[in-house]
């Protein structure tokens, strides 16, 4: 009997050892963990973060002179090229040479009112020659040149030439034909020459 008893015995403390030791983590001496921290500080570790890729921005370039603005400038400018030309064509097929005057940069003024520049463009037009037109202002320019050929305009491309200056144009039966030169002057676009 005693035998038996001492078995049991000895395997309820087996039993006991072998739940305690798989229970807990061993834990080190306070000694140990005291001797860590006056050495060595304690590292915690971060997570080592991958740099986030930048966004790829789109961009459009000028084939002529590399130019580039970005995809997102080029379509508020477009749009406001839209809008613009749109009101131009009121404008031109109101004939309201004085309210067109307003969208016109200095240069363009004083380059379509040369009496020489006219009688070239007079002079090179099969239908002011046909006509027996002869252009002598700016607003002969506007009434025979301007109206025919813009009161019905639309862009369907915008090029930027620089920051402040783009071309606009107008596809005609395929073809690319530029509409106006616009420069930027005092946050408006004015349709300019340079």
């Amino acid at each position: 009997m005693k035998s038996k008893s001492s078995y049991f015995f000895f395997l309820l403390v087996l039993t006991v050892c072998l739940l305690s030791c798989a229970g807990t983590p061993s834990e080190p001496a306070e000694d140990v963990v005291a001797e860590q921290t006056a050495d060595e500080p304690a590292v915690q570790e971060e997570p080592v973060r991958e740099p986030e890729p930048e966004p790829v921005k789109e961009v459009v370039v000028n084939d002529e002179t590399g130019y580039e603005v970005s995809k997102e400038l080029y379509d508020q400018t477009f749009d406001e090229m839209k809008l613009l030309i749109e009101k131009l064509n009121g404008i031109i097929s109101d004939r309201n040479y004085e309210k067109w005057k307003l969208y016109l940069s200095e240069k363009y003024i004083r380059t379509y009112n040369d009496k020489a520049k006219l009688k070239v463009i007079s002079e090179n037009s099969q239908i002011l020659a046909d006509n027996n037109i002869v252009l002598t202002n700016l607003k002969d320019y506007f009434e025979w040149v301007v109206v025919p050929s813009r009161s019905k305009a639309s862009v369907d491309e915008i090029v930027f030439e620089d920051e402040n200056r783009i071309k606009a144009y107008m596809f005609i039966k395929n073809k690319k034909s530029i509409l106006y030169q616009l420069e930027k002057s005092d946050d408006k676009w004015l349709i300019s020459i340079w």
